[in-house]
């Protein structure tokens, strides 16, 4: 048996709060929002660190956004090292799940079964 899952078929341009007019907080989004959030975070800190000292640390956040949705993406689908070209293979099987509405649950998360 299968639990319900959050989003019943993945799709990548769902919102969830339904005053997210924009789309700002979809899933596809939520690696340009983590880094608004930071900049926002940022400038409230501009106080208390040097503004060179905080573009240096803001420059970092894509590679090591990738490099840790990489290694996410390497152990749910049982690799046992990430290659540049598995980047393709997750594409399509994002794709995939998009095409088949398919809960993103059923293929990474066996927390999803029950039994």
């Amino acid at each position: 048996m299968v639990r319900s899952v959050f989003l019943d078929g993945f799709n990548p341009g769902h919102i969830c709060n339904h005053s997210d007019d924009t789309g700002r907080y979809a899933y596809q989004q939520q690696p340009q929002i983590g880094l608004w959030n930071l900049h926002c975070l940022g400038q409230a800190l501009l106080p208390l660190i040097a503004k060179t000292d905080l573009l240096a640390a803001l420059s970092q956040y894509q590679a090591q956004f990738e490099t840790a949705f990489a290694e996410q993406l390497r152990q749910k689908l049982g690799l046992t090292v990430w290659h540049e070209p598995d980047w393709a293979l997750a594409t399509d099987l994002f794709e995939l799940l998009q095409g088949a509405h398919t809960p993103i649950g059923l293929i990474f998360g066996a927390h999803y079964r029950t039994g």
